[in-house]
């Protein structure tokens, strides 16, 4: 079976290089899983009827403006046909591949992106873990709206390059027309010391700043601009807040967080990260690259359980179908493999993962996600998130309630 994974050229080469390293020794692991001699590692089903297949993985690296990756992608599917896209990475927008995946049928599967395409819903073979900035969006629009004070003027600091953050703001601006809110956005050209001044002006006097920009805008911004005694909300998915040093004079930041709390998900990839330090691929962003081998495992699970009728309506109908029971079922699966890895990390309490091993034990799910699932027509596997002080990511402390905002279009 051949597959294709798709990064866009605004990709920072880091994660670039942290995804690919992720996504094809995840795919390395299912090829050995498969090997003559070694196929006992498939399902019964598969070795009776000698279904089990071995994966080619292309890598599809687009270039240039968003207007040419269209033509880009119909060029390489004529020369490499592959039956999905398997995963796919972006730093902003997504919508040209969305479209390819639409208009020639090929199944999108869980790529790893900022911001959905408005009519993911309403697409046929587009699979997504969350909504990204427009979930944020909602997630922040809930709390303002859900505090006892007036919500005063807001402030959205968005970066002028990325996409991704101009829908973010504009989503939360919808919602929050209907409310008390005073709404100001600034668009911030460049990093320039102009720029940030302009920046620190639109700020002054505001009650609450909402910042969407990545993390080397939001490390510029914080380091020229004082907020004072403004509450500041950051976008996650954007600024990737568990690697972000910010100063004290921003005082308590909270952010948008659409994954489980670092202290409740380490369980649930407690056997993510025992398999990523076998397979000696460095941690960059444990979100991303646990969404890349979910990804991977997700895929061969749905691939295995269809047998010979490889038929791209057919995956995604069992996509639909198999995922709340696969990440029940797994969870389970790696808890009885826990018993194995609890009784390692006891006589090797040195090892990398020893601490992560002694604890294992039950859990809910498989992912940096509380929990996955979806229904027919469902495009988004997880729907809801925190708002939580950015402090409490690496710290201890209490872990306010995981929360599912109305998803209900807003109407300016």
């Amino acid at each position: 079976s051949r597959f294709a994974t798709v990064v866009t050229p605004d990709v920072d080469p880091q994660v670039r290089s942290a995804f690919l390293a992720t996504i094809e020794a995840a795919v390395r692991t299912k090829n050995a899983n498969t090997m003559p001699g070694r196929r006992h590692m498939v399902n019964a089903a598969e070795f009776a009827m000698v279904t089990e297949r071995h994966w080619d993985l292309s890598i599809w690296q687009l270039e240039g403006k968003p207007e040419t990756w269209g033509a880009q992608l119909d060029s390489r599917l004529e020369r490499e046909p592959v039956f999905a896209l398997l995963s796919g990475l972006t730093s902003d927008l997504w919508d040209p591949v969305h479209r390819f995946c639409e208009r020639r049928h090929i199944p999108c599967w869980f790529p790893s992106v900022p911001l959905a395409p408005d009519d993911a819903d309403e697409g046929g073979y587009s699979l997504y873990f969350q909504k990204g900035v427009t979930l944020e969006a909602e997630l922040i629009a809930s709390a303002l709206n859900g505090a006892a004070a007036p919500i005063g003027k807001v402030v959205q600091i968005i970066d002028g390059k990325a996409v991704a953050a101009r829908q973010g703001a504009e989503r939360l601006k919808a919602i929050l027309e209907r409310s008390d809110a005073r709404m100001e956005m600034h668009v911030l050209k460049d990093l320039s010391d102009r720029s940030m001044a302009e920046a620190a002006r639109a700020i002054e006097g505001a009650g609450k700043v909402v910042v969407w920009a990545g993390e080397e805008a939001l490390t510029r911004l914080s380091t020229t601009v004082r907020v004072r005694r403004s509450g500041v909300f950051l976008s996650s998915v954007l600024a990737r807040p568990e690697r972000l040093k910010l100063p004290q004079s921003w005082g308590s930041v909270l952010v948008a967080y659409p994954y489980e709390h670092p202290a409740r998900r380490a369980i649930n990839v407690s056997y993510f990260r025992h398999w990523i330090g076998r397979a000696g691929v460095p941690v960059l962003d444990e979100p991303l690259q646990n969404e890349a081998y979910f990804a991977v495992s997700f895929l061969s699970e749905t691939i295995a359980e269809m047998l010979g009728n490889l038929h791209r309506d057919y995956l995604i109908e069992r996509a639909e179908t198999m995922l709340g029971r696969r990440e029940s079922r797994k969870a389970e699966d790696e808890a009885r493999d826990a018993q194995l890895l609890r009784r390692y990390a006891t006589q090797h309490p040195m090892t990398v993962h020893g601490a992560e091993g002694r604890r294992l034990g039950s859990r809910e799910g498989t992912t940096v996600y509380p929990a996955l699932s979806l229904g027919p027509g469902q495009r988004f596997a997880s729907r809801g998130g925190y708002v939580i002080a950015l402090a409490s990511l690496t710290s201890a402390g209490p872990i306010p309630r995981w929360s599912v905002p109305n998803q209900e279009k807003s109407t300016p």
